[in-house]
């Protein structure tokens, strides 16, 4: 944790340039990922396009897409865990990514949700989500499953009610970093009116 003490303020006081472009920094950083999670969240706002596992390895990236058919492979669902700390407020299971297949020719297409999942009874619903090709995103324990098999990641989106608090927390967090940037530029402006 990151404790600022008086000698941090007091060097803010005298050089109050350093709290605007931390300011800056600050508004330049949320900004940036506000308006991402805003792009995703209207994008998810589409009607999905109905696939098949046939055409998965045809999508492009950022396709907001329903998967229709497939062959869940819930016994080798790979559940990723949040560190330590971030299972104190978020719980155990970070992300669950489950694999499905079509035929041979096929791409092995992995189902990303957020958190912990019922997996038998999850797969009775169609998937709807965003399209990525990030294989970094592919747990290793499925790359050894799938040995040169091509994979695409279908990412489920979470609750809209979530993304939209991280929209607001975001866009919140904004104007917080705007006052402390105006704060210290009324400063540094006072300071150089009074030289």
């Amino acid at each position: 944790m990151i404790h600022v003490g008086p000698e941090f303020t007091e060097l803010l006081e005298r050089r109050p340039l350093i709290g605007v472009g931390i300011g800056l920094f600050g508004i330049g950083l949320m900004l940036w990922m506000t308006l991402a999670l805003a792009s995703e969240y209207r994008t998810r706002q589409d009607t999905p396009l109905p696939v098949s596992m046939a055409a998965v390895a045809s999508l492009r990236e950022d396709s907001f897409v329903q998967l229709r058919d497939g062959d869940w492979h819930c016994d080798q669902r790979v559940e990723l865990e949040h560190s330590w700390q971030e299972r104190l407020i978020f719980g155990r299971v970070s992300r669950t990514v489950v694999p499905v297949t079509g035929s041979q020719a096929d791409p092995v297409l992995l189902v990303r949700f957020p958190g912990e999942i019922d997996c038998p009874g999850r797969r009775a619903q169609p998937a709807v989500g965003l399209v990525r090709r990030d294989s970094h995103a592919v747990p290793y324990r499925l790359q050894d499953q799938y040995p040169g098999a091509a994979f695409v990641l279908l990412d489920v989106a979470g609750e809209p009610e979530r993304e939209r608090l991280y929209i607001a927390g975001g866009a919140a967090f904004t104007i917080l970093m705007l006052w402390f940037t105006l704060h210290y530029l009324r400063k540094y402006l006072g300071q150089r009116t009074s030289h």
